[in-house]
């Protein structure tokens, strides 16, 4: 169902599947940004975005995901950049109830496939989706992939990374 719609959009989107996974930890955006840094091109793409980019992380999750992003766009050159996340649950209520700190991000509960009601079209210089494609049902993946263009500023850079799977075949 992805099929025309992805090659609508892939050269804005850069994907990174991990085909075959080198350790037996769970995925996480540390790992990811850890890969993607090794590609030849991630230096002159990231190098681009400005010193205070804003970001997004689609589906956050993990309370160190700020950090790991932090210090991934430090490294080229963007220190200073405003973080934004959403995920279907009230995370810094979660992350409250048992004692941790809460991350520097604006967290936002919502969902992925329609974000018209939190971000404006073109907010964003970077956004990421980390493992997103997995955790959502195929028919949704249109969706999801157009609200990541919509929110993508003109000149963003988008990080998708799944593992492939029977359902993301369709992909290649």
């Amino acid at each position: 169902p992805l099929g025309r719609g992805y090659r609508k959009i892939e050269s804005i989107i850069g994907l990174y599947i991990e085909r075959k996974s080198p350790s037996r930890s769970n995925p996480s955006l540390a790992n990811s940004l850890e890969k993607i840094s090794t590609h030849s091109q991630t230096a002159s793409t990231l190098e681009k975005l400005p010193r205070d980019a804003a970001c997004l992380i689609s589906g956050y999750t993990s309370p160190g995901n700020a950090q790991s992003l932090l210090n991934f766009l430090a490294a080229y050159g963007a220190d200073r950049p405003r973080l934004h996340a959403i995920d279907l649950y009230d995370l810094p209520q979660v992350y409250t109830k048992l004692g941790l700190a809460l991350p520097p991000v604006d967290f936002r509960i919502a969902d992925a496939t329609d974000l018209r009601s939190c971000f404006d079209s073109g907010s964003f210089d970077l956004v990421i989706q980390d493992h997103l494609l997995n955790c959502v049902p195929p028919c949704l993946h249109p969706s999801l992939l157009g609200e990541l263009v919509r929110v993508l500023s003109p000149n963003g850079i988008a990080m998708i990374n799944f593992t492939e799977g029977d359902r993301l075949k369709h992909l290649d």
